[in-house]
């Protein structure tokens, strides 16, 4: 049966996240919305961690993350994408999260 209040949530945002904010949101995340996000995954680019491409997947409050199998190619779009699937997700309250965990070139001076 369909709960009218399950959807999946998809947000792509620009290269340069922040490693320790980065790690920090979804553990965050999960942790208040376990019962919410039945599933999460995502490939990540971060800020001076050269052609690593990094991947998550979770499930509900478990997360596993670390470098993906293959690293960027050269002339590749660096994205960060985000998959959220549950209930209740509000699409503009991931997406502020995630914002906060992009760098920002004034805040590393």
């Amino acid at each position: 049966m369909f709960d009218p209040l399950e959807n999946v949530q998809c947000i792509l945002l620009p290269h340069g996240f922040v490693v320790a904010s980065c790690l920090f949101f979804p553990v965050d995340l999960l942790r208040e919305r376990a019962a919410d996000i039945y599933r999460s995954k995502g490939l990540l680019s971060f800020h001076g961690q050269g052609d690593t491409k990094f991947v998550f997947q979770g499930v509900h409050e478990q997360i596993n993350f670390g470098p993906a199998k293959e690293s960027w190619k050269a002339g590749e779009e660096r994205i960060n994408k985000f998959v959220f699937i549950g209930k209740n997700l509000n699409r503009e309250e991931l997406t502020k999260g995630l914002m906060e965990c992009l760098y920002k070139e004034e805040e590393s001076k």
